[in-house]
């Protein structure tokens, strides 16, 4: 049951990853683009399976470091640790609601977003201006209230009782 479950994630994480890069894609906010990743990775977090969901954050960082950058970079990184804090924080209440995900995807995304943008500017000698800021906050956004519908999803198809509350 658990490698199945392994292997049905990484194709949900792949299919998501295709997406973001086709469908989802804005040339308008380059590198800045929906991520539908970090829903998953947030999802995968309220679910309590610390090591399936802790290879698979790894997995699919390396993945988008990989296709996104062409080298390592700070995404193998940064999605274990957001798996890990959204594990944490989901293994030790009992919130039910979207709220918590919701949440955990906006603030989540804007700390990402800051991330890597500020090793981008500082090793490419870019400035970073406010329009930076502006376009982060409003990835950060949309990837939350996009998050709504699609974490109501995968609980639906992964047997959590959805709330609304």
């Amino acid at each position: 049951m658990k490698i199945r479950d392994f292997f049905l994630f990484l194709s949900l994480g792949l299919f998501c990853l295709i997406l973001q890069s086709t469908w989802f894609f804005g040339e308008m906010m380059d590198p800045f683009r929906l991520d539908l990743l970090f829903i998953l990775i947030i999802f995968l977090g309220t679910l309590n399976r610390w090591s399936q969901g802790l290879i698979l954050s790894a997995l699919l960082g390396l993945l988008v470091d990989i296709l996104s950058w062409g080298v390592l970079g700070l995404a193998v990184i940064l999605y274990p640790l957001i798996y890990w804090i959204s594990f944490f924080i989901g293994a030790r209440t009992t919130v039910e609601s979207l709220v918590f995900p919701v949440m955990a995807a906006l603030i989540f995304q804007i700390f990402y977003g800051f991330l890597i943008h500020f090793p981008l500017a500082f090793f490419k000698g870019l400035e970073f201006t406010q329009e930076h800021s502006i376009l982060i906050l409003e990835q950060a956004l949309i990837t939350a209230m996009l998050s709504v519908p699609v974490l109501y999803l995968f609980r639906a198809f992964w047997g959590k009782k959805p709330s609304m509350v």
